[in-house]
This record gives C-alpha cells, structure tokens and sequence, in this order.
C-alpha cells in the first residue's frame, strides 16, 4: 500500500530543470556569491550529493544556467527576425520577444546582471 504523499522519483532531465529552477531564484535574489549549493539543493528538493551528481560546481551550475538563459533569448530573437516581414517590423518583433520574456521570467533576467568573482 503506498501513501498518497510518498515521494515520485523525478526523471533526470525533470530533476535538472527543477535545479535550475531554484538556481535562478538563488542567483537573482543573492547573486553569485550569496547563492549556496545547499540553498539550492532544498530549494529543489533533493540532496547536495544529487545536486553535485548533475553540477560538478557552482560555477558550472551558473554558466549552464547562463547558457539556456541565453539559448531562450538567442532562439526567441532568432524567431522574430527569420520572419518574412520588413526589417523594422522583424527588429520590433525581436525586442518585444526579448521583453516578454524579461516579463514573463524577471528572476533570470536580473541573473543576466549577475558577476560572479
């Protein structure tokens, strides 16, 4: 008989996004160096040695963190501007995309600003 509150296995790739998830909230509200592992690791639900099963370090956390921040801006400018609409229209289609997303995820948009040492 299982409770209805045991815990479900996450998959890999659903357990790294939930990491990275917390990730950004950590770097947005403590930046590089006031973010822990071990904040994170609670903040995902999972433990610091899962958490360093999938990030070998903070700074390789942060730059992947970085990277699909970046990728999600990149494709979404990409999208705009592969349009067949006149160039000005495709440019203001790319800076809303960028705008919505700042919207719509204002945590990694300040992690964006973030300098680690």
């Amino acid at each position: 008989m299982t409770s209805a509150t045991s815990a479900v296995r996450l998959s890999r790739p659903h357990r790294r996004q939930r990491i990275l998830d917390a990730a950004v909230e950590a770097f947005a509200t403590r930046g590089y160096d006031g973010a822990s592992m071990s904040e994170i690791a609670a903040a995902s639900g999972i433990t610091k040695p899962v958490l360093y099963d999938h990030f070998a370090s903070k700074r390789r956390l942060f730059v992947e963190l970085m990277e699909t921040i970046r990728d999600e801006l990149v494709g979404r400018g990409a999208r705009a501007m592969g349009t067949d609409l006149p160039l000005e229209a495709r440019f203001r289609a790319a800076v809303t995309a960028f705008f919505t997303y700042v919207e719509a995820h204002p945590a990694a948009a300040r992690v964006l600003l973030v300098t680690p040492r």
